[in-house]
């Protein structure tokens, strides 16, 4: 499933803001003020992908 936030900019930004800290540590890395600024300008959308399944699995548990 994916929603595509393509409406409201306010909203936006504040989760790219997030994910931007996330990434580069800093609002003030080159590449976290490009995207924030293509979304500012409504270039840029947030897709929200909501898993039908998920699995996971741990590969660094010792077989014995």
């Amino acid at each position: 499933m994916v929603k595509i936030h393509d409406n409201d900019v306010n909203y936006n930004i504040s989760i790219a803001e997030k994910l931007m800290t996330k990434l580069t540590r800093s609002l003030d890395n080159p590449n976290a003020k490009w995207v924030i600024n293509k979304i500012k300008n409504a270039n840029n959308v947030i897709l929200e992908i909501t898993p039908t399944y998920y699995s996971t699995w741990r590969s660094a548990v010792p077989t014995t």
